[in-house]
């Protein structure tokens, strides 16, 4: 199967509406989680797969993150580890302070042991135990390497992951070429980004081909729908996708 994309920075009820008319799924920051209008329409679209980020900047502690975990974590598939750029010994710790602290194994269960770097010897002993784990730092990565680069180091992640038939959810990518790439990993089971949203800042209309028109003469609403599924497409290079001005 192909990998799910993920819709990242859903913090309005009119957003997750929009997932839903899609058919498409969600990605949560803990920091928004307990609006109530949110919790409201988590329970109105049960339909949307949800997944819940611990963010990357804004980071709560041990025990307030355990605490919203308890409160509403049955709501997501999975739930990131309270994990730190490029940092594997903090973000291991906080995973074993979660997963040993959460009162029910299936809490337990739900959070997504995250990959930050360091050797690859320490990840295949991890997917091991894992059917599914995350890999963090993507964005920053093509930052300092650039995508070229990116692309090997996942390359070489996936390889991993292959060989002991786990599979990874890629955190923060949301261009074309990657995501083209990405999609036609056999190990990659899904990717988020909050590029999307974009629409609802600028009035953006992405492109198939991977350029965007300004186009003020649709609402936010229409730009933001036609998002989605034309990112969806960028992961199925060999689909048409009706995404046009």
């Amino acid at each position: 199967m192909p990998p799910v994309y993920i819709h990242s920075g859903i913090n309005r009820p009119d957003l997750l509406s929009l997932l839903a008319e899609e058919g498409a799924s969600g990605m949560v920051n803990v920091c928004v989680i307990h609006e109530p209008q949110l919790q409201w329409a988590f329970r109105h679209y049960p339909q949307v797969p949800l997944f819940l980020d611990s963010g990357l900047r804004r980071k709560m502690d041990v025990k307030s993150y355990l605490a919203m975990i308890e409160r509403y974590g049955h709501r997501f598939a999975w739930i990131a580890n309270l994990d730190y750029p490029f940092d594997q010994q903090l973000s291991d710790s906080n995973y074993r302070l979660i997963t040993s602290m959460l009162p029910t194994e299936d809490l337990r269960s739900k959070i997504l042991w995250i990959y930050q770097g360091g050797p690859l010897a320490d990840l295949k002993a991890r997917a091991k135990e894992h059917s599914l784990i995350g890999i963090g730092g993507c964005v920053v990565h093509m930052t300092r390497h650039g995508r070229t680069a990116t692309m090997r180091w996942l390359l070489d992640i996936g390889e991993v992951l292959e060989g002991v038939n786990a599979s990874a959810h890629v955190f923060g990518v949301g261009n074309k070429e990657m995501l083209a790439f990405l999609g036609g990993q056999s190990w990659v089971a899904s990717i988020d980004s909050s590029k999307w949203l974009v629409a609802y800042r600028a009035h953006i209309w992405l492109l198939p081909g991977g350029g965007h028109l300004q186009a003020v003469d649709r609402s936010r609403r229409e730009c933001a729908s036609n998002n989605i599924r034309v990112i969806e497409s960028w992961m199925r290079p060999t689909q048409h996708t009706q995404g046009t001005a």
